[in-house]
């Protein structure tokens, strides 16, 4: 990636980051167990990406942030509407995508970039709605956790 798109890269990763410090610095597998019943999350796709070494693709950026609200609602930190507000993180992709996309054709993070910017502009041109293109103010961020697991029972032993 060209030295625009790889700081952009790392500024995007630093706001990721900083996001999850004041929602209470949960650990990889918290937020993989807060992102439970919601968009899956993966550690080792979790470290990829906080860690530059990915490209983090808007569902990601959806579920990392809806992970760490929820860790922070589960321990009582209040975040900073504007450290939650999808609009503000959907403007800051957009730069990075782009900034990406100015990368040289070979490289890895800018074919990623095209990949999806061209699925943004295939829906647009298709007139197909995507979360990602909800006008300002219907962002939905999930609230509550999932359903606690059924208790499971031993089974009894004939006597």
């Amino acid at each position: 990636m060209g030295e625009t798109g790889q700081e952009e890269l790392l500024r995007f990763v630093d706001e990721l980051r900083r996001l999850r410090q004041i929602a209470g610095g949960p650990s990889l597998n918290m937020l993989v167990a807060a992102a439970q019943g919601r968009q899956p999350l993966a550690r080792s796709t979790l470290s990829d990406k906080l860690n530059a070494k990915s490209l983090p693709d808007w569902d990601f950026v959806v579920a990392y942030v809806g992970a760490c609200v929820a860790h922070a609602e589960r321990t009582g930190v209040r975040l900073p509407a504007e450290a939650t507000d999808l609009a503000r993180w959907d403007a800051a992709h957009w730069r990075l995508l782009r900034a990406a996309d100015a990368a040289r054709p070979g490289e890895r993070l800018g074919a990623a970039a095209r990949v999806e910017l061209g699925r943004a502009a295939e829906a647009e041109r298709t007139g197909s709605p995507t979360p990602r293109h909800r006008p300002a103010g219907e962002w939905v961020v999930p609230r509550q956790l999932p359903a606690a697991a059924p208790p499971t029972r031993k089974p009894r032993c004939a006597s």
